[in-house]
């Protein structure tokens, strides 16, 4: 096992080389900076001065300079923070990536030993499911079965009612002497209608007497397209239909009214009769009662099964938890312990980035608050930008004597006169 792992930590680690070839450059490049700037940090002192509320206007030349300096000073402390500031963030995404990096490797190994240890008892899993499908599927047969003949025996008075009413209605209809071809449940639907089965069959002979017959006679009798012509035959074949209609209409009212109606009476019964079944078939179909369907054999097996995947459910966790409990932790441990010097020495780089980052921070905050309070509150804003304040220094450079008021006030009367 001690092999696999190690072969899988070098199959990660050959994925993972270029980025972390890249990352040791860049370390190299930021050991020398920030050996750099901490030689520099040490050299600076405190940014503590006073000039005991001196009104610096009255001074000369050689506070300007001074200002000159510290100004100097601050450009250099800022471009060192922002430096520093860069550099920890990218400490900081190099650990981030190590330590992802490392987490990934873990992951993928302990993801493929756990793979290997569930796959023996998923297959046993996979194997108890299909026989479970299967009795499953022979105890639906069976219930299907037994419940179609129950449905059939609930149902057998109803059926038997049924046949004796239809052979009522032949009787009555032979007995009465109608013609075989007035016999048929076409003409029953047409003139006496009863259900919407009936009425289902009436929009047929609609739709064909009235759009399918007209279109054949046209298209394929007379083969015309003339619109008037196409009218004419929809008009013959509309009046023909309803001659024939009302002729045998009239034909059955006069002689065997009475007949049809007694027919009718007993379709209506039938009607009730499969309303009846259907509900009755829809009932059991429902019921959750299978206790007389047989079905105790089939039960037994698959409650048998499902003991069974529980047992094997039963024993892949305990694997599992012996995987977790035992070689999972070994291989993670093995794995970061090696990746531990690396990672170690990018953390505490990175606490010396981020202390010396923040030394230079508060530095800036001290020195901007003391030139605020000593030079700013005399000469404004204006004047605490290196460019300008060159030129005040050029005002005085040479003159004797001339204190910083006189300059500034030079130096308005020259901005006003340009």
């Amino acid at each position: 096992m001690e092999n696999d792992t190690r072969q899988d930590e070098k199959t990660v680690q050959e994925k993972q080389s270029p980025q972390l070839m890249m990352n040791t450059q860049q370390n190299i490049s930021d050991d020398r900076n920030i050996e750099r700037m901490q030689e520099q940090n040490l050299q600076i002192q405190d940014v503590k001065w006073s000039y005991e509320d001196m009104n610096i206007l009255s001074s000369g030349i050689d506070k300007l300079i001074d200002l000159q300096n510290h100004l100097n000073d601050l450009q250099i402390y800022k471009a060192n923070v922002k430096q520093l500031e860069a550099e920890d963030e990218d400490l900081e995404r190099i650990i981030v990536v190590k330590e992802r990096t490392i987490g990934e490797e873990v992951e993928s190994v302990i993801k493929k030993r756990k793979a290997e240890v569930s796959s023996t008892f998923d297959s046993q899993l996979d194997n108890t499911k299909a026989d479970v499908k299967k009795v499953r599927s022979r105890r639906e047969k069976k219930k299907n079965k037994k419940v179609s003949e129950r449905i059939m025996d609930e149902t057998a008075d109803l059926r038997r009612e049924n046949a004796q009413l239809l052979e009522d209605s032949k009787h009555i209809m032979k007995t009465g002497e109608i013609p075989k071809i007035l016999q048929l449940r076409l003409f029953h639907a047409l003139y006496y209608p009863k259900g919407l089965a009936d009425i289902g069959i009436d929009l047929l002979v609609v739709a064909i007497a009235f759009f399918l017959l007209p279109t054949i006679v046209y298209r394929f009798v007379f083969h015309t397209k003339n619109a008037i012509a196409i009218g004419f035959i929809y008009c013959i074949i509309i009046v023909l239909f309803g001659a024939l209609y009302i002729t045998i209409n009239t034909l059955l009212k006069n002689r065997y009214h009475e007949i049809y109606q007694k027919v009718k009476e007993l379709r209506g019964k039938m009607n009730k009769n499969d309303k009846e079944m259907r509900r009755i078939k829809k009932m059991v179909q429902k019921d959750q009662d299978e206790s007389n369907y047989g079905l105790e054999k089939f039960n037994k097996e698959i409650k048998e099964l499902e003991e069974t995947m529980e047992r094997i459910a039963s024993k892949k966790k305990e694997a599992l938890e012996e995987f977790e409990t035992t070689s999972k932790e070994i291989i993670s441990k093995e794995i970061w312990e090696k990746n531990k010097p690396e990672l170690t020495n990018l953390q505490q780089k990175h606490e010396e980035v981020h202390e010396l980052c923040k030394d230079y921070s508060n530095k800036v905050k001290e020195l901007e608050m003391q030139l605020a309070s000593t030079y700013e509150t005399y000469l404004g804003k204006e004047f605490m930008n290196l460019d300008k304040l060159d030129k005040l220094i050029k005002i005085m450079d040479g003159k004797e004597g001339m204190v910083i008021s006189e300059a500034l006030k030079q130096y308005h009367n020259q901005s006003i006169n340009m």
